[in-house]
């Protein structure tokens, strides 16, 4: 941590304040006299200075250079999203052995995963993705939101397929969880900048100690998709699912799911607590279908899809008690203005 410069404060024409600024300070960010300085008071009543040319009109630009020197394409691309994920603007891949079909590659996950990307260059051994995102455009609580709903939508839609037997839908489930990624990534982009710029949470009237809730929230709505990919994923094992009371079960869970979605967008504390009573009852309905499902006389594959589809099942209820215990988490940081927000509301 920088070691604090302490300053002593001085009155001038008997009634203004004024302290003086280091000058490393002033030449690292090319300050004159006559210069604007923004000061912004925090909750925490910090003063803030922010010198009004590298505000939010011109961020420093992050940028990296990567250099891989075996064609692990898994390697590469969590490397890019990695980056992507700590605010870089602009990542510059090189690889002396990288095939067409590794830039391909690469370039259809950037592409389906990460919001904003941009192949800006590109020859034999190297690319350079830029990404272009707005958060203006895209807020934060917009983003859970969107995820959400999709992620909603994929878990019922997968029981409706499973009974059905539709593997047109199931295709098309499985391609909605890039959806769900490229939201996700977004998020915990733009709480990994805000540590750096506050301003895009308190926008949105969130502070910095509700980061890791935020976090938790849009982390389970991203698992919630993954479970639904994996609860389809049972079709081909399964057939038509004729199971009816598991079908229930399914549709009952994806409200359950719902309901703490609608606890995080509203911020109704009354609505988390009772998400949250819930608990013990769909995870005794899980167990019982569970002994249920070990009765039958199937084969041994078919009932370890249907176990799988309950496991997932049981680990969407323990997701949305997370997102409703991060609801009353993060009410119980808000600061007293942003209480009073709601509150009016």
């Amino acid at each position: 941590m920088p070691k604090p410069i302490v300053r002593k404060l001085q009155l001038t024409g008997g009634s203004t304040y004024i302290i003086s600024l280091p000058k490393t300070w002033i030449k690292e960010h090319g300050l004159k006299p006559g210069d604007e300085i923004e000061i912004i008071q925090d909750n925490q009543a910090r003063l803030i200075l922010n010198p009004k040319k590298s505000e939010k009109e011109e961020r420093r630009e992050k940028k990296i250079n990567l250099n891989c020197e075996r064609p692990d394409i898994n390697f590469v691309i969590r490397e890019i999203i990695s980056y992507y994920i700590a605010g870089y603007s602009l990542i510059s891949v090189y690889c002396t052995k990288f095939s067409p079909d590794d830039r391909e590659k690469i370039k259809d996950v950037i592409r389906n995963r990460l919001l904003g990307a941009e192949i800006i260059d590109e020859d034999a051994n190297s690319l350079t993705i830029q990404f272009l995102v707005n958060e203006r455009e895209l807020p934060i609580t917009k983003s859970i939101s969107r995820a959400a709903n999709i992620s909603y939508n994929m878990l019922r839609d997968s029981f409706k397929a499973l009974l059905d037997g539709d593997k047109e839908l199931s295709r098309e489930i499985i391609s909605r969880d890039d959806d769900v990624d490229r939201f996700y990534f977004y998020i915990v982009r733009q709480l990994s900048l805000s540590v750096e710029y506050p301003e895009i949470i308190e926008e949105e009237k969130y502070n910095l100690s509700q980061l890791v809730n935020l976090y938790s929230v849009a982390k389970s709505i991203e698992r919630v998709s993954d479970h639904s990919v994996r609860i389809i994923e049972q079709l081909p094992i399964i057939g038509k699912l004729k199971e009816k009371e598991l079908y229930d079960h399914g549709i009952e869970v994806a409200e359950f799911y719902k309901n703490s979605i609608n606890s995080f967008n509203s911020k109704d504390k009354v609505l988390s607590h009772e998400i949250i009573n819930k608990e013990f009852d769909l995870l005794s309905k899980n167990g019982v279908l569970a002994e249920k499902i070990l009765s039958l006389n199937y084969d041994s594959k078919k009932i370890g899809s249907l176990l799988i589809i309950l496991d997932s099942l049981k680990r969407v209820i323990r997701y949305s008690i997370d997102i409703a215990e991060a609801t009353i988490d993060l009410l119980a940081k808000q600061t007293e203005q942003d209480k009073m927000i709601i509150e009016e509301t």
